[in-house]
Parts: structure tokens; C-alpha cells; sequence
């Protein structure tokens, strides 16, 4: 048990050591103005106006309340900072926490991966679940989802899925049915 918490924290440094960096970019000139910068129910902050939007905005032709909320809880975040520290960047510090909160939940999502991956290994190994996730943390198609702002569908998404399969992999062990 103690080696499985070791090669979790592993994973969630390997993540942070090579996307740390992308605390400090800035929006990408594609989604991320129409999806974190524009929208004033965003930039707003967390109000009960802002998540009554949240779930019934299509504007950008896709539904998703949950990444909405998180994006005006960054800007709340962004908001009490700038309340203590007016002299910061507003918008650059509206980035900076976007980017580490995808960061971590890409750092989250690796951990889940490995847990899962060796629930659903029978001997319980702890290698091959460690480098496959290892893999998929510094897999070039995980960088878009983690650096671009407007893809913290994708993180947050990942992050569900894999809490549901870890629940469902122990639900199965656990039920005492005929299969």
C-alpha cells in the first residue's frame, strides 16, 4: 500500500515537473477568449445569475455547466486576489490559476489512471499500471487538454470518468452476485 502512494505521488510530480512551467502562459487566440475572457457571466465571478448561465448557455454549441462554474469560481479566485493585491495583473493572474488548476487535476488524473489501471490488474502489480500512466501523463495529446484553458472540458471530464471506473472496478470486487 505504501509503494502505491509512492508511485501516485511520483506520477503527480512528473506531471507537475513537466507542465509546471505552464503556470505563467497566457490564453491561446482560439476558444479561450469565447470560452474564459469574454463572457461577462465568466468574468463575473461565481453568482447565482452566473450558474443559472451556466446551465442553460449554448452559445459556444456545447453544454457544459460543470467547466462554466469552474471557470467563474477561477474568476472569483482572480477577484478576492485582486482585492488584496490590486497592483497584480488581472487578467495574467486570471491565466496563472486556470493553468495550475488544470495542472493539478492532470496531476489528480494520473493518479486515478495508475489506481485504476492496477485494480483492474489481477496480480496488483505496480509496474506496468505505473508506466502506462506515466505514459499517458507526458503523451504530447495530453498537452492541449492541460495548456489550453478552453480544454479543461477534457481534464475535468477525464478526471469524472476515472472516479467512476475506479467506484465501479471496487463495486464488482465487492459484490458477492454471480457474474
Amino acid at each position: 500500500m505504501k509503494r502505491s502512494w509512492i508511485c501516485a505521488a511520483g506520477l503527480f510530480l512528473i506531471t507537475l515537473a513537466v507542465f509546471g512551467t505552464a503556470w505563467c502562459y497566457s490564453y491561446i487566440n482560439i476558444d479561450d477568449p469565447y470560452y474564459y475572457v469574454l463572457p461577462k457571466a465568466i468574468t463575473n465571478g461565481l453568482t447565482l445569475d452566473g450558474i443559472k448561465w451556466a446551465f442553460t448557455d449554448l452559445s459556444n454549441a456545447i453544454w457544459m455547466p460543470l467547466t462554466w462554474i469552474v471557470y467563474q469560481v477561477d474568476y472569483t479566485l482572480r477577484n478576492a486576489i485582486l482585492t488584496v493585491c490590486p497592483s497584480c495583473d488581472g487578467f495574467q493572474l486570471a491565466y496563472s490559476i486556470a493553468h495550475i488548476q488544470s495542472i493539478l487535476l492532470h496531476g489528480l488524473n494520473a493518479c486515478l489512471l495508475f489506481v485504476f489501471l492496477r485494480l483492474i490488474d489481477a496480480q496488483r502489480r505496480l509496474a506496468v499500471p505505473l508506466l502506462a500512466a506515466a505514459i499517458w501523463v507526458v503523451h504530447p495529446l495530453r498537452v492541449e487538454s492541460v495548456v489550453w484553458i478552453a480544454s479543461l472540458k477534457d481534464v475535468l471530464s477525464m478526471t469524472f470518468l476515472l472516479l467512476v471506473r475506479v467506484q465501479w472496478v471496487r463495486f464488482r470486487e465487492n459484490d458477492s452476485r454471480p457474474h
